[in-house]
């Protein structure tokens, strides 16, 4: 069906955050190509600017989800380019049967990562591989490596980085406010300095 895919499909997985998942685990360049052909997304993004800096993942992973979701986007392009950016994980997934990835989940996370593990999982597109995705998605710390942190913090890095980049906007936006009245302040007082200057010279 146009602008749906297959792993939509997918019962008693929530698939809200699996794409979520899924679109953090691209890189950028390949997250804004559908906004640069894509009129509507274009609009969606209230005039930002098509740059990491005005339009980071934090503000078009959400907007591509609920495209997905609401069935207004088809994203094959993008499952295609991370097939070819993950080649090795999806082939070797692929080439797997649903109890020997059951088996190897928790190595296949450390190995790849937990984002990418649920990602490949997600588009292989097999109706059995739902329980195992809730798995890897419920790995945590204590069964998996410092991978699986790293990949959590990093995520959490880029919605961090977001909020502060937002602050410092907010703090260099007040900073030019009080520079601008200081300015205007100070050429009121020059002007009556020279006012009183022109009354003490009469």
């Amino acid at each position: 069906m146009k602008g749906r895919c297959a792993l939509l499909d997918k019962n008693g997985i929530d698939i809200a955050k699996c794409l979520d998942i899924f679109l953090y685990s691209l890189p950028y360049s390949v997250l804004i190509k559908p906004f640069n052909k894509d009129k509507n997304l274009q609009k969606k993004l209230a005039g930002f600017r098509l740059n990491e800096k005005s339009s980071p993942p934090s503000k078009i992973v959400p907007i591509l989800r609920q495209e997905i979701l609401k069935g207004n986007f088809n994203y094959d392009e993008l499952i295609d380019a991370w097939k070819v950016l993950k080649k090795d994980l999806y082939e070797k997934i692929s080439q797997m049967d649903a109890d020997e990835i059951e088996e190897n989940i928790v190595e296949l996370c450390r190995n790849y990562g937990r984002e990418n593990v649920v990602s490949a999982l997600l588009i292989d597109n097999r109706r059995e591989l739902g329980d195992i995705i809730n798995k890897a998605m419920e790995l945590n710390v204590d069964v998996a490596d410092e991978k699986l942190v790293e990949d959590d913090d990093r995520i959490m890095n880029q919605k961090d980085s977001v909020d502060l980049l937002k602050k410092v906007k907010k703090l260099e936006r007040e900073v030019e406010k009080l520079q601008d009245k200081l300015i205007k302040e100070e050429k009121k007082n020059i002007i009556e300095v020279d006012n009183l200057k022109k009354g003490v010279g009469k």
